[in-house]
């Protein structure tokens, strides 16, 4: 099983997320605070707090990795969602997002890139 790259979260947050991962059986979780995960293999998701990274980040790192992206947003309006899927993002979260379900959209990723 691969890992879940947290790309943008303070320590505390990734924390908090990677606690909600690990109750669900879910791989284990590596925060990156400022810079993109160094590589990924299949079975690996990263995940992008929008709000600390940039669009432009998750642009390159869609061009560099070919695993699931799931972006945490902003905003009350669809600017937000839709910037993330034009970057690259597979799937998109809306603050406040709930750790849990992070979690659970995290599986449901891993879930649609493993063969049965």
């Amino acid at each position: 099983m691969g890992v879940v790259w947290l790309v943008g979260f303070s320590r505390d947050r990734g924390e908090e997320i990677g606690a909600a991962l690990q109750a669900e059986g879910l791989p284990a979780s590596e925060v990156v605070e400022r810079e993109l995960p160094p590589r990924t293999d299949l079975g690996d998701v990263i995940v992008f707090d929008l709000d600390r990274a940039e669009p432009l980040d998750l642009e390159r790192c869609r061009k560099e990795h070919n695993v699931p992206i799931l972006a945490l947003v902003s905003g009350r309006d669809a600017s937000g969602p839709i910037s993330a899927f034009e970057a690259g993002a597979d799937d998109v979260v809306r603050r406040p997002h709930y750790p849990r379900e992070v979690a659970l959209r995290v599986r449901a990723l891993l879930r649609a890139v493993r063969p049965r």
